[in-house]
């Protein structure tokens, strides 16, 4: 059976923590030795280790998202059960959710995105319960939902994906809602939707990955393309699949966006792995080996990149891609019952970096915990 990956974001330790339908994984790359070969056999996937409460609290949940906060705190959104805090220091465990009557706690225990801005602050987009904003002196939350009377507001409160620019302003994809702009100072937001008859207004309203690039550009995946705009919109150019321009996207749903160091941009899409030109204002795009019958050339969910500069692909149905800074593929990782060090699954939800190199995988169903002499090794870094 195919699998899901999301690759999504390293910790201050180096490791990528992976989300899968099937637990969570960590990949283990800091090999000293940088020769291909042996880096290679160097990288093992092993299990959470983490502790019994946790792996009890979150044994059969769907993981959609992982971030770490300013106090280096792991924090780990689920489909059900609220956010879970897992604090390296002491070992503790925390489970934050939705009480129906306390408006205190987090709006909806279904987490989409966890995100952590500048100053070290955690925001949750959840799916129904609008944007919130964790307080870390009252230990509670502070939401931000639709109001219908409100045009400053957000606009809806289904959130896909969190960014922040550097004077501390958020930008909100939603669902159906688009672009929202949540102003640091004044708490207002700008909402910034798709307009049929402006042809400079956003392409699409579901609006699934967000990046802003070291040249100050946002860049906005939707369902209609990609979006390219300067903080100051609401001038938008598009970029859309076209049949008879083989530069064009290959695909309209737009699944993923990363800015490599050097300042490359990847995008991944329903239909494989895309690399931007500007000297052609286009992409150069390659299928990407799958076992997913929905697309031709393989679902990539997800992108980052590794401090030796390696590009790993989060696909569904491909397991976990490594490219070269070219985005030539160097090997595929699947998921494999005789061994023990491989992907628990091919469909992964979302990655973790730490600074160390190491990268570590969640699942959607639940966590096993496999120890190993690198377990036991990462251990001490969490």
């Amino acid at each position: 059976m195919g699998s899901e990956i999301c690759i999504r974001d390293r910790d201050k330790y180096g490791v990528v923590w992976i989300s899968t339908t099937s637990g969570l994984n960590k990949i283990v790359t800091n090999s000293k030795n940088n020769n291909d070969e042996n880096y290679l056999t160097k990288i093992k996937f092993t299990q959470s280790f983490f502790n019994n409460n946790f792996n009890e609290l979150i044994s059969k949940e769907f993981i959609s998202s992982i971030t770490e906060d300013g106090n280096g705190n792991l924090w780990f959104g689920t489909m059900g059960k609220g956010v879970i805090v897992y604090n390296r220091k002491t070992g503790t465990v925390k489970n934050y959710k939705n009480e129906e009557d306390n408006t205190g706690t987090i709006g909806s225990n279904y987490i989409i995105k966890l995100f952590t801005d500048f100053a070290g602050r955690v925001w949750i987009g959840t799916y129904g319960g609008g944007l919130n904003r964790f307080d870390h002196t009252t230990k509670n939350f502070i939401r931000y939902v639709n109001d219908p009377e409100n045009p400053n507001s957000i606009s809806e409160n289904k959130i896909y994906d969190i960014v922040d620019d550097n004077e501390g302003n958020l930008w909100i994809g939603t669902f159906s809602g688009g672009l929202n702009k949540l102003n640091s100072k004044t708490n207002v937001f700008t909402r910034y939707i798709n307009h049929n008859q402006n042809p400079f207004s956003l392409s699409n309203d579901f609006i699934r990955c967000l990046l802003i690039d070291r040249s100050k550009n946002l860049w906005a995946g939707t369902n209609g393309g990609i979006n390219k705009t300067d903080l100051k919109p609401p001038k938008f150019i598009s970029f859309k699949n076209n049949l008879w321009d083989r530069n064009s996207l290959s695909d309209n749903f737009v699944l993923s966006i990363f800015e490599d160091k050097n300042k490359k941009l990847w995008i991944g899409s329903n239909n494989g792995l895309h690399k931007y030109d500007p000297n052609i204002n286009g992409f150069v795009y390659q299928k990407i080996p799958h076992n997913n019958p929905r697309s031709n050339e393989g679902f990539v969910y997800s992108i980052i990149q590794d401090e030796q500069g390696y590009i790993w692909l989060g696909t569904f149905g491909g397991g976990i891609i490594k490219c070269d800074i070219n985005g030539k593929i160097i090997k595929q990782y699947l998921q494999d019952n005789k061994n023990k060090n491989s992907i628990v699954d091919n469909r992964v939800n979302d990655l973790f970096l730490k600074d160390n190199g190491d990268i570590i995988a969640v699942s959607y169903t639940h966590l096993r915990a496999h120890e190993t002499v690198l377990d036991l090794e990462c251990r001490l870094l969490l």
